[in-house]
Formats: C-alpha cells, structure tokens, sequence
C-alpha cells in the first residue's frame, strides 16, 4: 500500500478520497472483501440494499461462517459446530505477520478507516 499511495497507513487513513486516494491499486481486493467472496460485485459495493441483499443471502446459506482475522474464535466455533474435543484440535501459527511490521493506529484513523468499512461491520455482526 505505502509503495502505490506513497504514504503511510495512518496518513492515508485521514487523508480525503480523492485523486490518486479515490484509486484501489488492487481493485476489486481491499474494499468489501469478504463480501466479494460471496459473490457481490464490485459494483454493488457501495449500495447498501444490495449488501444487506447478499447478508440475508449469506444467512439462509451457511449457519457457520469462520474469519481468518478471528482465528482463534472461529476455530472454538466450528469445534463446536462439528461436536469436536479439544484435543482434535491444532493450531500451527505460520505467516503471521512480524510484530515489528504492525502498524499501530490513532483513534481519529481508527475511526476514519470505520468508516470506510460499515457493510463489514454489519456483516460481521
């Protein structure tokens, strides 16, 4: 990211979308990901009855669905979903990221970043 908008994550965070800003170098990765994997086009990103559409969709289809970002939890729920033990159980932490390259965030561009990601949010609850 920092090598296509020539600036760090907090800058771009609560800097306005515009210009080279308003651009996804990775188009249609980055924004509505998730949503994307099921299937929602890009184009219907921005549309919140079309997201609410593929939620409702997402709902009746999977009564189970885990996120990498929540690993740990969605392991404990699949266990359980699954009649698993504990001891069936095993986790191998392999390609997490470095400590040393974690970006740490300020609240405004926690905030900012929210904002970009409401339809997630409301995914994911």
């Amino acid at each position: 990211m920092s090598g296509f908008y020539k600036m760090d994550l907090e800058t771009f965070a609560l800097s306005p979308k515009t210009g080279l800003l308003s651009k996804n170098p990775f188009r249609p990765f980055g924004q509505n990901q998730l949503l994307h994997d099921f299937g929602l086009h890009p184009d219907n990103f921005n549309s919140s009855s079309a997201v609410l559409d593929k939620i409702l969709e997402i709902e009746a289809n999977f009564n189970l669905v885990l996120l990498a970002e929540r690993f740990q939890e969605s392991m404990i729920l699949m266990k359980n979903e699954l009649c698993w033990e504990q001891s069936d159980m095993l986790n191998m932490k392999l390609n997490a990221r470095q400590e040393k390259k974690k970006t740490s965030l300020s609240e405004p561009a926690r905030q900012a970043l929210g904002n970009e990601t409401n339809d997630f949010r409301c995914l994911v609850c």
